[in-house]
This record gives C-alpha cells, sequence and structure tokens, in this order.
C-alpha cells in the first residue's frame, strides 16, 4: 500500500489547478404570483443549500414559513450565520442557464449580502 501511496504522490504528470473566478454569479428568474422576477444570484457549487436574501423577500412578497426551531446554517467561512435558519420560503419555481433549467426550490432566508 505504501508503495501505491508513493507512485501516486511522486507522479511525473503536472497537476492541474481548477480555475478559480473572482466571483461566479449570474443572473436567474424565479416565478412568483404569474410574474418572472430577476434575481442576481451567486452561483457556490459547494453549497447544500439555497439561500434568499431577508431583503429580497419582502420586496417580492414571498411566502415564507417560521420554524419551531431554528436551523442551524454554516457560512462558507465556518460561521453559524446570525440571521439564517428561523424561516424558509415555500417551494418556487426557479429558471437558471441558458437551457432555461427549471427547478422549484425552497429557500433558506437570510442576509445575504448583495446578491439575491
Amino acid at each position: 500500500m505504501k508503495r501505491l501511496y508513493q507512485n501516486l504522490t511522486e507522479s511525473s504528470r503536472p497537476v492541474k489547478r481548477p480555475k478559480h473566478y473572482a466571483c461566479p454569479q449570474g443572473k436567474a428568474f424565479i416565478e412568483l404570483k404569474g410574474r418572472k422576477d430577476a434575481i442576481k444570484v451567486l452561483l457556490d457549487s459547494g453549497s447544500n443549500i439555497f439561500l434568499m436574501n431577508q431583503d429580497t423577500t419582502r420586496q417580492l412578497e414571498m411566502p415564507t414559513e417560521a420554524r419551531d426551531s431554528p436551523l442551524k446554517i454554516t457560512t462558507f467561512d465556518g460561521e453559524t450565520a446570525p440571521t439564517g435558519g428561523i424561516f424558509d420560503t415555500h417551494p418556487i419555481p426557479l429558471e437558471i442557464g441558458a437551457s432555461v433549467h427549471r427547478s422549484m426550490i425552497s429557500c433558506e432566508i437570510a442576509n445575504a449580502g448583495r446578491y439575491d
């Protein structure tokens, strides 16, 4: 096993590093009350939840529901989000990408900064 590990780590091929982007952001559309609204999104392939900005939910008058006990939401830097985990949205249609991929999603509501 040790020899196999050495062979894998001492490979003569150069290591291909992933491309880093300054900020992978885009535009998506949510459909609510018979209208389609454009929102700014931060594309985070490492996230396991959808997060919606508190201000956006108020502006778009999105139906939300409070939890009996808050859900702990951990940010990318390992901190607990102080404003999240109490409310989430009802399922809403989300449309994203040039191929117009549509999904029904529920979002956690928290202060998400400049992204919707």
